[in-house]
């Protein structure tokens, strides 16, 4: 929106930060390590980041408004979604999307 002030973060980057992951993972080689930014609030969030090719997460927003407690949580419900989905670790999830 060419009338926001200010930056944006959070949700309203995840769809942009994920065409460019997706764009980035298909172009470069798979050692380069990529990092999923963008509206990660939830496990999910991860796990699609990790499907579109990220090797880690960075998690701002997010833990602004959830605090340091985010972190232990999303872990937990991650182990969860790659265990409900067939994984057994994340490095299988990754480029999978």
């Amino acid at each position: 929106d060419p009338e926001q002030v200010g930056g944006l973060s959070g949700t309203p980057l995840r769809s942009r930060a994920d065409a460019v992951l997706r764009h980035i993972y298909r172009q470069v080689p798979t050692e380069v390590v990529l990092i999923g930014v963008g509206g990660i609030m939830q496990a999910s969030d991860i796990l699609n980041k990790v499907k579109l090719g990220a090797h880690i997460c960075q998690i701002y927003t997010g833990w602004i408004y959830e605090g340091p407690q985010m972190v232990p949580n999303l872990l937990e419900d991650l182990a969860g979604l790659l265990s409900k989905e067939g994984y057994r670790n994340i490095v299988e999830a990754r480029g999978t999307g």
